[in-house]
């Protein structure tokens, strides 16, 4: 049923979990972790797709094309 398939769902089933730089997933990969002022916001968007994706359905983007 496509309100049950979410996009987050596919794309993890292609590539793999979501990581949009590799100090989000993996702390102290990054000598400069404790004051990198990127870091939080490269957190904070993964999170944000993430959440999207979960949220959306294929039924969602059926619904779209109309």
């Amino acid at each position: 049923d496509p309100k049950e398939i979410n996009l987050l769902e596919v794309v993890e089933a292609i590539d793999g979990p979501i990581q949009l730089n590799e100090c989000v997933a993996n702390e102290g990969v990054c000598t400069f972790e404790e004051n990198c002022p990127i870091r939080p916001v490269w957190c904070d968007a993964q999170d944000e797709l993430v959440k999207r994706l979960k949220t959306t359905s294929f039924a969602d983007m059926l619904s779209r094309e109309a």
